[in-house]
């Protein structure tokens, strides 16, 4: 029976399974470097300084656009992935001209892929080459 386990310290199963919310706080994105077309991100709970993510998010959904202001519409943003990791990068295609502005901006999602609010949009600028003339 579940008090003999109890008494003899086996793990009860919990038969009435705790809800997982919705994430209720926003990430807070930084860009760590820039290398050409690539953009090495972080991502990181406001309250905190860690790595790791906050109890209950199992990961982000990532967006971008590329102009001189940030849509506030979330259906203008170009949907990149999503990861389960806090520090990544981002590639952008040599569609986008060097040079370029880019915004974006991420959301925390639980295990039930429900979302939370997104970050505050960040901007960078795509780096541009020069490319050598041909002898």
């Amino acid at each position: 029976t579940n008090t003999q386990r109890a008494d003899l310290g086996i793990t009860v199963r919990d038969v009435t399974p705790s809800p997982i919310n919705p994430p209720t706080e926003s990430p807070v994105m930084e860009v760590v470097s820039a290398n050409g077309r690539a953009l090495t991100l972080k991502l990181r709970s406001v309250d905190s300084e860690r790595r790791g993510k906050p109890p209950g998010v199992h990961g982000a959904s990532l967006f971008s656009y590329v102009g001189a202001t940030p849509p506030a519409d979330i259906s203008a943003w170009k949907f990149e992935g999503s990861t389960t990791r806090t520090s990544f990068v981002m590639e952008f295609a040599p569609t986008v001209p060097a040079g370029s502005q880019v915004w974006l901006t991420s959301f925390w999602f639980n295990p039930r892929s429900e979302s939370g609010p997104a970050c505050m949009p960040i901007s960078a600028f795509i780096a541009g080459g020069v490319v050598a003339a041909a002898a």
